[in-house]
């Protein structure tokens, strides 16, 4: 599942060696990597760090794979079904999560509820109803797609 994730969000995130400012204004490198809400607590050494040098792709890979780990660990103890899921649907909220937070993909109450029945085209379509839908655009739709289906092509 891991593999799955860190592909969807190198794709979903691109890749940047330098800081920039992500749509939301928030200070961000390598692969989205927030710098501003820093969800890893860097040492302000590090972020400065990267803010003067930027960041090898290599370092923003690992950086990445420390987030998805740490994401899926917060999942895993906030979402009840969570060991129901495939791994491409626990991948689909890694992403989610990893782009809005976790707490942000918790307010995703219709979707949830879903989830717990078992429901995963229902979620799919409260996924697209969303907000966040309407900003991420072609993001959303592989993912809920993704999630009505449970299988990556």
């Amino acid at each position: 599942m891991v593999a799955l994730v860190i592909e969807l969000l190198k794709k979903h995130e691109g890749f940047r060696d330098r800081v920039y400012r992500c749509t939301a204004g928030k200070k961000t490198i390598g692969y989205g990597y927030n710098l501003d809400a820093n969800p890893l607590d860097l040492a302000s050494e590090k972020i400065s760090d990267f803010e003067h040098h930027g960041i090898t792709e290599s370092a923003a890979s690992l950086l990445l794979r420390c987030c998805v780990d740490h994401i899926e660990f917060t999942l895993e103890q906030k979402i009840a079904c969570w060991p129901k899921l495939n791994e491409v649907r626990q991948a689909v909220l890694i992403d989610m999560a990893f782009n809005l937070g976790v707490e942000g993909l918790m307010r995703f109450n219709n979707t949830f509820a879903c989830l717990n029945r078992e429901e995963y085209h229902g979620a799919s379509l409260h996924m697209l109803e969303s907000n966040w839908s309407r900003q991420v655009k072609g993001r959303a739709v592989e993912l809920a797609t993704l999630m009505s289906t449970g299988k990556h092509p």
